[in-house]
């Protein structure tokens, strides 16, 4: 298992790990300490890009969670390269919206762990829907957050992409389920 620290889980690290042995390119948005990103990259071979500025320290909203260590790039960047394999990965230091599209080939996956909300997100997906294959699977993370679902919906729908598959993964309890989906995920099938 990917010992790194984050906010996720294992079974959200398993379900990125298996969906990425059925990609070719990755794109994650919000890597922190790259938990996540080890887990998509993990005995797969992708061309993988990965967001962050890398200014802000995420930590559990729970108590009794114990506290993370700061984020740090060069952290990040050690936990995945034992992991990198074969995978061609481009890491992008900067604020989400500053990234250059087209420094990116078409995704598959996308997994997107920014700031949650309906508005932060829909700009979020709308902003990075342009570089989606034409088939592809988002992964929002968060679904338990009020209008993560609803802003990842509505931007998809304003980028003209279709919904062929939904699924809302919550979690009953509201805040870090470290043995189960952590936060909620919303998976999407989508087609333009």
């Amino acid at each position: 298992m990917w010992r790194i620290h984050g906010l996720t889980s294992h079974k959200v690290q398993r379900l990125l790990n298996q969906l990425c042995s059925c990609g070719q390119s990755y794109l994650e948005v919000g890597s922190y300490l790259g938990a996540t990103a080890a887990a998509a990259l993990a005995g797969n071979k992708l061309n993988a890009y990965f967001v962050d500025n890398w200014e802000e320290d995420p930590q559990p909203f729970r108590d009794d969670l114990p506290r993370l260590p700061p984020t740090s790039k060069e952290e990040f960047i050690k936990n995945i390269k034992q992991y990198k394999g074969e995978s061609k990965v481009k890491v992008f230091d900067a604020d989400m919206f500053d990234v250059d599209l087209d420094q990116i080939e078409p995704i598959d996956i996308f997994f997107y762990d920014g700031p949650h909300g309906a508005r932060e997100t829909f700009q979020a997906i709308q902003y990075y829907a342009p570089v989606l294959a034409n088939q592809a699977i988002v992964v929002v993370d968060d679904a338990n957050f009020d209008g993560t679902v609803k802003g990842t919906k509505e931007a998809l729908k304003a980028a003209g992409l279709t919904i062929h598959y939904e699924r809302i993964i919550l979690e009953d309890e509201p805040g870090e389920n470290a043995d189960g989906w952590w936060n909620g995920v919303y998976i999407l099938g989508v087609s333009r």
